[in-house]
């Protein structure tokens, strides 16, 4: 039972992964800089919590070989409750990188014009319609 509950966390992990790096290449082409350092913060939080899941796998692993389970019944809930820890620690990134906030509002609404574009293309538009150069 483990196995598959594993693998398939695994999948969707890897494709959580794989659509954040898809986003992040698409607003580094589109030059969204305010959005791509979000989108940064939170795959280097996701990279982060997935090398310290390997890492804390293949310890428990180790440790379930190598020690008497009447010895380790007393570390027994770390096993458990890491996992727990962690899957709350990229929760509580998610709210502190997408909190509601007016300033999160006009970034999830707005498009950020790239830098060589906003001189090229800008025009002033008067309230009667006529264009103005600028």
């Amino acid at each position: 039972v483990f196995f598959p509950g594993s693998l398939l966390g695994a999948i969707f992990f890897l494709w959580i992964l794989q659509e954040v790096t898809e986003n992040i290449h698409e607003l580094s082409t589109t030059q969204q800089g305010v959005k791509l350092k979000v989108y940064e913060r939170f795959w280097n939080t996701l990279v982060g919590m997935g090398v310290f899941s390997i890492s804390w796998a293949l310890f428990q692993i180790y440790d379930t070989m190598s020690t008497n389970p009447d010895e380790r019944w007393e570390t027994a809930w770390a096993f458990e409750g890491m996992w727990h820890i962690t899957y709350f620690i990229v929760l509580i990134v998610v709210g502190v990188l997408w909190r509601p906030s007016e300033h999160a509002y006009a970034i999830s609404a707005s498009v950020q014009i790239p830098a060589g574009e906003a001189d090229d293309d800008m025009e002033m538009v008067r309230p009667s319609g006529s264009q103005v150069e600028p």
